[in-house]
């Protein structure tokens, strides 16, 4: 099994203005894959739920299949957000939903 990390470093404020957006590649490269966070809703009330959306595309926008279990560690402030440490993408899957609950108020 192919082990991916990727550290999302994620605080309230953070979430609340995280952009889906993806790292612009030179012209001519198309075989990279971007791990991609969004968020619904968009915008989380103090205490409020919400789900968070990782997922795997190519330079356009195409969803990537993983070839096997993608696991993403993910780092946050514990005092303002709860999410869990680890999420999988299954093999055979480009996308996993994770819960995100506030808990206090903090700074980006």
């Amino acid at each position: 099994m192919r082990i991916w990390k990727c550290m999302l470093i994620c605080s309230l404020l953070y979430l609340l203005t995280l952009p889906v957006e993806s790292y612009t590649y030179p012209e001519g490269y198309t075989n990279y894959i971007i791990l991609n966070l969004s968020i619904m809703p968009e915008i989380i009330e103090y205490g409020g739920k919400a789900s968070g959306f990782i997922y795997l595309t190519d330079v356009n926008g195409k969803p990537v299949l993983a070839e096997d279990d993608v696991r993403i560690q993910l780092s946050h402030s514990s005092d303002i957000v709860s999410i869990p440490d680890e999420v999988v993408i299954k093999a055979n899957d480009f996308y996993t939903v994770f819960e995100i609950e506030t808990k206090g108020i903090g700074e980006a």
